[in-house]
């Protein structure tokens, strides 16, 4: 629970961290939507969404309102960073759950009963 709880926690801060020196918290960009600005994630507008796609990125589970620009390339390889992270959190998992329910030394033991 750990591993997915801190590489949601975590990685909605990087992409906090990318929206906000990009630019795409300004309210003025909200507030107009003819400028010529391209946001590096689109709907991304404060940390509550900024961990929700961090969710729906890892989990696959849909993006919603929040998406990727090709605007930035940062955002793009953090993207493939944060879905190869995704895979080896929930590997370990499954790993770690299959270790905890084969234990080996109990099927080496002979039955008592003969």
């Amino acid at each position: 629970i750990f591993l997915f709880v801190g590489s949601w926690f975590g990685f909605a801060v990087i992409w906090y961290l990318v929206a906000y020196f990009h630019g795409d918290l300004d309210k003025k960009y909200f507030e107009n939507d003819e400028q010529d600005f391209k946001p590096c994630i689109k709907g991304l507008e404060d940390f509550v969404s900024a961990l929700f796609f961090s969710i729906d990125l890892q989990s696959t589970m849909g993006y919603g309102n929040v998406e990727i620009q090709d605007e930035c390339p940062m955002a793009v390889a953090l993207f493939v960073i944060q879905a190869f992270i995704g895979i080896v959190v929930q590997s370990l998992a499954g790993s770690i759950i299959f270790a905890r329910y084969n234990n080996s030394r109990k099927k080496s033991k002979k039955p008592t009963w003969s």
